[in-house]
């Protein structure tokens, strides 16, 4: 280890003094941390009360409990004067602060400040994290146990009696902590208590020789280890504070506990990968680590005083942190009183930093982008997923989570800070940072993008961002005064936006910890339905040419919002670069329509034609093939229904219209089909609009499938007219529930008064899914419901019926319902199979008499929109049968034209906001007319090239070259596939090759990735062969491949690139630039010969020690059996010698045939079992009892 290292040249300065103290044992480094600390708080030293004054300017001459600990390892350390004896004065006074009543819940743990009244009284109820801190057990825990092990010759008898006796009460204390109990949050999740209290646990139970606390350190260890392990990232995931917590508690791990512990073994590990990804999240440039923050007391590490700070302090120097020359005067500068044990644990810890992380520290690495995962159960439905994009002078960091609770773990959006953008101003770092709002967010992060989403957003979700305050502009009123960075926002919540400020002194919103900030909040868009239009934008409404192409442009600095789940930019997050279709010969005015038309039928049947070598067809060729088909009614051809199909398949338009062109007949596909056109086929799903009240780059959006199938084909001014008419005034909302019509009523019936000027009233439409053996139905009215949501007006929907079923139909396992298992394999006699038949009877029962109970409803409906999968549920819906109400050829019918979920009542409720509500889409009219212009010239070009091209172009032969190098590469890559060293080495020698040989040909993907033996053999993990070419054929390790990969970078495990390392050892420093290489460090055969035999060493004890214990508990397992006999002997016959003694006793086979004869074999088997039950119990209750 580099820190044995550091430690001698330390100690060798001291040999040459007369003396030397514990102070310049320390690197220079760590005693500026120590010294600096010290001074400061020495000043806030009360001599008479032995306590540190509280470092807040508002306690008003109170003490600090925490700090004054902190303090008195800071004077152990220095030693000087009366430093000791202030030392065990505070130490005392501390223990004797310490709750010692073992029942109530705050037993073991300290006081806040001394003057604070006996917790849990009338006066002052225990409050948790207020009127006491359970996770002070932890820091002081620490703190006494870093005393000890430092400075045990400093200590008194006395007080280090007293110190031990408080270590068994807060242990003891601490296990009283279970999360979610008594309001405690203390999960293996919450990284920094947890790795405290595993280690005060586990270090207390040795030193007091307790097995119940060691075992309970180790339990809480191996919980903690379990959840790094997953992706080796702590669940409390990058805390400017937290994190310089959490490697304190795991250098307390490495360094104070034995090789035995879980502690010892996984807490070197821990703390480097930790440093890995800080590694890649710090950034030199802004001092700063890059967002997104789960934890953190503010938005600018140069502004706040961070613990991570004090860390990079001792390792690379305070000029390289991000505090200030004087870090007393930063905001939440209390936590400087770490210092004396951050100087104790420095040199330590800063051994444990790997060298590249130490060099990533102090230069910046160049743009890249680092990717993870964290897990914090039970806050976490799912881990949560960071991407973070560090260029010059600038970071972007997101995370997409989906939470039980607001504010990450801990629970607090004020330190919760899931998106943050960080930027050089020219005047300091500015700041943009996602307010925590809601339960989930999506997020992506690309070069200068930032995209955001809600997955359960709603009209009142908001997207608050809080932007820095900035030296050079006072006053902040658009994104356009945001200083050193060109922000551009592009989003489907409302455009406009508020811009208010948190001051210190004033403003409409409050600081966050200690921060001024700007807050620029969207709101969601008014739920305006296509029904209710405001008049000044309908009157002003004109169809866009929908065959226009759109997409985003924007520089590096571009940041994008949205609060869609659909993303508006590429998966990566780059800008779109294509919104058409080359293979349809389509163009759209956005990505959206652009991906749902490669979902469409259109282009799934010319994908086919493609395939089979044939020309793909225009829109009106597919309309005309489509027309003679007939055609089931299982949904638009954009409907992507997430249940299952109860048949296990699905015929769609293009399924149907290709078993048609291959002559494949499907019986039950005839039962169900219809002679009309299927609406809208082919066409994109939304119909775009402009309007002057609008920017021009604002487009809205509606559903094509709400207009008539003849009205959908027409011109723009029929489609306008058409809206028009379908505008409908709101009315305020019944006050009493609707009622299910009748036969005679004709209509829906209402109280009279009710019926001229309420929501219930006029057009509605009939919306219904099935599948999986879930039905919900939904009768809702256009009418817009005018509502007050706090105090503001709104519009909703009036729901005038629903209803839902739902029946154990499908197999779970298998799939499908049991209907169509029974028509394909027969039918099954299991109890399951019965169940889901009547099941199946059951719910066909139902949906036709709810069908029937509602036909004058469905009867008036404007439009019927159906979602049935599978050929049983489209029977259940359609027949034939007596008296049904639905049919396949009713021309009201419309599919989902968007992806549906389970049927449920919500599912609906959102199904019918999401096709009545007008879309909004930002769109770049300069790029559109760009896109349009490369693609003219690119189809011209094209259409140049394919005249010039002959009409039946021949293969070209490849030459003699070609062929001998694909004869090689063959010949190479099976040798090498095959792990033949020396023959690799024969055939590269005899064939007079070199050993950097490139694969032919080189632009297949195999090649591609691994181009050269070498990377082949590294890519393939075999440390043989890539020795062998290293070291006998002369291969060279920096030839690169078309990524930019060498082969050690492209090994997979540590055997491959240690015999990349042994190579640069033995060929010697000259022989290659293997830093270029990306080889690591030489490592020797000698070093590398003594760790394998040191981890074989190590392996072999933990299997003797293993079998020994085995041995051992096996023979006190005998021995305890053989006495419990005897002893069941003595108890039944008494002392002394018995006719049974006397005799010969049976042996066991004997036994067992006495009690068998005359036994069936069914009886033997069944005595033989539970023969084994009862030995198997008693072995459970001895091992038990020896716990």
């Amino acid at each position: 280890m580099r820190y044995h290292g550091r430690l001698l040249a330390t100690l060798a300065v001291c040999a040459g003094q007369a003396s030397c103290s514990y102070v310049q044992s320390l690197s220079s480094n760590a005693q500026g941390v120590l010294n600096e600390s010290m001074s400061w708080m020495d000043g806030f030293y009360d001599t008479d009360a032995g306590y540190l004054y509280s470092l807040d300017a508002s306690a008003a001459l109170r003490h600090d409990t925490r700090s004054s600990a902190w303090y008195a390892i800071g004077l152990l350390a220095r030693n000087e004067g009366d430093d000791v004896a202030n030392a065990e004065k505070i130490l005392t006074a501390i223990v004797d602060g310490q709750y010692k009543d073992p029942a109530e819940q705050w037993f073991g743990d300290y006081q806040k400040e001394p003057e604070e009244p006996y917790v849990g009284t009338e006066a002052y109820p225990a409050d948790i994290y207020d009127s006491w801190d359970p996770n002070w057990r932890g820091f002081i825990g620490t703190t006494f146990i870093i005393g000890l092990e430092e400075f045990p010759h400093l200590l008194s008898k006395n007080v280090t009696d007293l110190i031990l006796g408080s270590l068994h009460n807060s242990t003891v204390g601490d296990s009283y902590r279970v999360g979610g109990v008594d309001d405690d949050n203390l999960y293996p999740a919450y990284s920094n208590p947890s790795i405290m209290r595993a280690f005060v646990s586990g270090w207390t139970g040795r030193r007091l020789n307790d097995s119940n606390f060691t075992m309970a350190g180790e339990q809480y260890a191996q919980e903690i280890v379990d959840l790094f392990t997953r992706a080796d990232t702590l669940s409390e995931f990058n805390s400017g504070t937290y994190t310089g917590v959490s490697l304190f508690g795991l250098t307390l791990w490495a360094k104070y506990l034995p090789a035995d512990s879980i502690m010892t073994q996984y807490g070197e590990r821990m703390i480097k990968a930790t440093w890995e990804a800080v590694g890649q999240l710090w950034h030199p440039e802004l001092r700063n680590m890059a967002g997104p923050w789960d934890r953190s007391y503010g938005f600018d590490m140069n502004r706040y005083f961070s613990l991570m700070a004090l860390w990079l302090w001792i390792i690379m120097g305070k000029a390289k942190s991000s505090l200030i020359s004087r870090p007393q005067i930063m905001s939440h500068s209390a936590d400087f009183t770490y210092g004396p044990l951050f100087a104790v644990l420095g040199d330590f810890q800063a051994s444990l930093v790997p060298e590249d992380v130490l060099n990533a520290l102090q230069e910046f690495r160049g743009e890249h982008i680092f990717n993870s995962s964290t897990f914090s159960p039970p806050f976490d439905t799912y881990p949560r997923n960071t991407t973070t994009w560090l260029a010059s002078n600038i970071s972007i960091g997101a995370e997409t989570f989906d939470e039980n609770v607001i504010g990450g773990p801990a629970i607090n959006p004020s330190t919760f800070n899931p998106a943050v953008i960080q930027w050089n101003t020219g005047k300091g770092v500015g700041f943009i940072t996602l307010h925590a709002s809601e339960n989930a967010i999506t997020t992506a992060v690309s070069p200068g993008h930032l995209e955001l989403s809600y997955p359960y957003g709603n009209s009142s979700s908001i997207f608050s961002f809080l932007v820095s305050t900035f030296a050079g502009k006072r006053d902040v009123t658009s994104w356009a005064d945001v200083q050193g960075a060109n922000v551009s926002i592009s989003t489907n919540a409302n455009v406009s936006y508020s811009v208010t400020f948190a001051g210190a002194y004033g403003g409409q919103d409050e600081v966050i910890n200690d921060f001024e900030f700007w807050n620029f909040t969207y709101s969601m868009p008014a739920n305006f339905s296509v029904f209710d239009l405001p008049q000044e934008l309908l009157q002003t409404l004109e169809l866009k040419a929908q065959n226009n192409a759109a997409v985003a442009v924007s520089d590096d600095s571009e940041l994008l919002a949205s609060n869609s789940s659909r993303r508006s930019e590429t998966e990566d997050g780059a800008p779109s670069s294509a919104t058409s279709c080359g293979l349809c010969g389509l163009s759209f005015p956005s990505v959206q329509e652009q991906r749902s038309h490669v979902r469409s039928d259109l282009h799934g049947y010319n994908m086919k034609q493609k395939m089979r070598g044939l020309k793909s067809v225009g829109e009106n060729d597919f309309e005309k093939l489509v027309g003679d088909l007939d055609e089931s009614i299982s949904g638009s051809d954009s409907d992507d229904s997430a249940s299952s199909d109860d048949d296990g398949k699905k015929d769609t338009t293009l399924s149907a219209l290709l078993k048609k062109q291959a002559n494949i007949a499907d019986p039950d596909f005839d039962d169900f089909t219809t002679t009309k056109t299927k609406v809208g086929a082919g066409k994109p799903p939304l119909l775009w609009f402009s309007s002057s009240k609008l920017p021009s780059n604002v487009a809205l959006g509606v559903y094509r499938t709400l207009l008539p199938a003849a009205i959908q084909v027409g011109d723009g001014a029929t489609i306008l007219q058409t809206i028009k008419d379908k505008q409908l005034s709101p009315k305020p909302p019944p006050t009493q529930p609707t009622s299910a019509p009748t036969e005679d009523s004709g209509g829906v019936p209402l109280p009279r008064s009710l019926q001229p000027d309420t929501s219930a009233t006029g057009p509605h439409y009939f919306l219904c899914m099935i599948g999986g053996g879930h039905f919900a139905a939904m009768v809702v009215s256009l009418t817009p419901k005018m509502t007050k949501k706090a105090g503001v007006e709104d519009r909703a929907a009036t729901v005038l019926a629903h209803k839902t079923f739902h029946r154990y139909t499908t197999r779970r396992k298998q799939g499908g319902s049991q209907s169509a298992n029974d028509s394909a394999k027969g039918a099954a006699h299991s109890a399951g199979a019965g169940i889901r038949r009547y099941n199946e009877a059951a719910l066909i029962a139902e949906v036709r008499q709810l069908l029937q109970d509602w036909k004058v409803w469905i009867d008036s409906s404007e439009l019927l929109f159906i979602r049935a999968t599978g050929t049983t549920n489209r029977r259940t819906l359609f027949g034939p049968y007596e008296n049904q109400v639905l049919t396949s050829r009713d021309q009201r019918i419309r599919g989902f034209p968007f992806a549906t979920r389970r049927a449920t009542q919500a599912e609906l409720m959102r199904s019918f906001v999401e096709l009545t509500r007008v879309k909004v889409s930002t769109i770049d009219e300069a790029a559109i007319a760009r896109k349009a212009q490369e693609e003219e010239a690119a189809r011209q070009a094209a259409e140049a090239k394919a005249a010039a091209k002959p009409a039946t172009p021949k293969p070209v032969k490849p030459t003699k070259e070609e062929e001998e190098a694909s004869l090689h590469t063959t010949q190479l890559q099976a040798l090498i596939r095959r792990s033949k060293a020396p023959a690799l080495v024969s055939y590269i020698t005899s064939n007079n090759l070199s050993p950097n040989f490139t694969f032919f040909p080189s632009d297949i993907p195999q090649n591609h990735h691994a181009p050269t033996p070498l990377h082949l053999a590294a890519s393939l993990n075999a440390p043989a062969l890539v020795s062998s070419l290293l070291l006998k054929a002369k291969a060279d390790p920096t030839f690169k491949s078309a990524e930019g990969k060498t082969a050690s970078e492209i090994a997979g495990d540590r055997a491959t690139r240690d015999s990349f390392r042994l190579a640069r050892s033995e060929l010697g420093e000259n022989a290659f630039e293997w830093d270029s290489a990306g080889v690591p460090a030489a490592l020797s055969k000698a070093d590398y010969d003594a760790r394998v035999q040191r981890e074989k060493d190590e392996k072999a004890a933990e299997d003797a020690a293993e079998q020994q214990r085995r041995k051992t508990e096996t023979e006190r397992l005998r021995n305890e059996d053989k006495v419990r006999e005897e002893q069941s002997k003595e108890k039944k016959f008494g002392k002394g010698k018995t006719l049974a003694q006397v005799l010969p006793e049976k042996t066991a086979q004997e036994k067992r045939e006495e009690e068998a004869r005359g036994m069936t074999p069914e009886m033997r088997m069944k005595l033989e079992r539970e023969r084994r039950a009862r030995a198997a119990e008693a072995r459970f209750k001895a091992m038990s009892g020896n716990k």
